[in-house]
């Protein structure tokens, strides 16, 4: 049986060809290095800080490896656990699920330990984490500059002002489709400021469509 018709305890869904071949790579990598990766994992779930990108330049360093080549292993361990966690899975499920992967029996039981060390802390931080997530249909923008104003040092400032066009659907079935709009005004330094977490969104988003 192909290991996307294999029964899992993570999802009873059929699992994605992509993942698959991300968690085949980590089958390859040594012991040390996927346990180091899923420490990483644990760290990103607990500190909301650290950046995905970060942990795998990290230990790119601390291997002598290619970023690159840690990229698809620690995604497919990064989805395995967040899925994992949203179950609750217990550590006996997730030794099964790994060696399903084709890690093996002693490296599946030595991060099935760090999971049942780790659960319960993972799971307070992950429940306090959940969000209702709006869905940003369009959004429109326009630049000016200060014309007049009280402060006389803000006089020819220029600055951003943003509208944010949401589905305000609130996931109940019987409301009806709504959007709402979200006006934001920025000055240029704070502009500055989202554009750069925006480039590390998509980064990181890029990360994951590789």
């Amino acid at each position: 049986m192909s290991k996307t018709k294999s029964k899992f305890k993570f999802t009873n869904e059929s699992v994605d060809p992509q993942m698959i071949s991300d968690m085949d790579k980590l089958s390859e990598m040594s012991d040390e290095v996927v346990l180091s990766i899923c420490d990483s994992i644990f760290r990103l779930f607990t500190n909301t800080s650290l950046k995905i990108t970060d942990s795998i330049e990290k230990l790119a360093k601390v291997y002598s490896l290619n970023s690159s080549a840690l990229t698809s292993p620690f995604r497919g361990a990064l989805f395995f656990f967040n899925l994992s966690l949203k179950k609750k899975l217990m550590p006996s499920s997730i030794k099964k699920d790994l060696e399903t992967f084709g890690l093996s029996e002693d490296i599946s039981q030595k991060i099935s330990d760090k999971w049942k060390t780790n659960f319960i802390s993972l799971s307070r931080i992950i429940g306090h984490q959940t969000l209702n997530v709006n869905r940003l249909i369009d959004m429109d923008w326009r630049f000016g500059v200060t014309a007049s104003s009280d402060d006389l040092s803000s006089i020819g400032s220029t600055y951003l002002q943003l509208k944010f066009i949401i589905d305000n659907e609130s996931g109940q079935s019987n409301k009806k489709y709504e959007v709402e709009g979200l006006h934001v005004e920025l000055d240029l330094p704070q502009f500055y400021d989202f554009l750069t977490e925006m480039q590390k969104a998509n980064n990181t988003l890029q990360l994951f469509l590789k």
